[in-house]
């Protein structure tokens, strides 16, 4: 994983790559009907900061994207907190701000120590 000043990249499946950041966060434009949209020149940005991450003459293209704000991905899907489909499994995704590499530690251990929150 690279975790920059303008991309942060993860591995994924199939020889590609999850792309995101916070920096375009503010030219999200959020619908009545709860969907989210962004001009795809942000969309261009943030591919150009990332393949100048990766050497050689690399660039990278969108197969596709989903938006939302953090700490929620862009599925939806809560970051903390046990599985609704899996009782007893749960889940801690870390922030990705290097300012906040730690901040549900604590939470989440009570949680799945207690059953519970606090």
């Amino acid at each position: 994983m690279l975790n920059t000043p303008r991309a942060a990249m993860r591995p994924h499946p199939g020889s590609t790559f999850a792309i995101d950041h916070s920096w375009y966060e503010e030219h999200i434009v959020e619908h009545d009907d709860g969907s989210c949209s962004i001009d795809e020149a942000y969309v261009k940005e943030l591919l150009a900061e990332a393949s100048a991450l990766l050497q050689g003459e690399v660039s990278l293209r969108a197969a596709s994207w989903r938006l939302g704000r953090k700490p929620i991905p862009g599925d939806g899907e809560r970051v903390f907190g046990e599985l609704e489909a899996v009782p007893g499994c749960h889940r801690m995704i870390r922030a990705e701000r290097p300012d906040r590499p730690r901040e549900g530690g604590g939470p989440a251990g009570c949680q799945i120590s207690n059953g519970g929150p606090g």
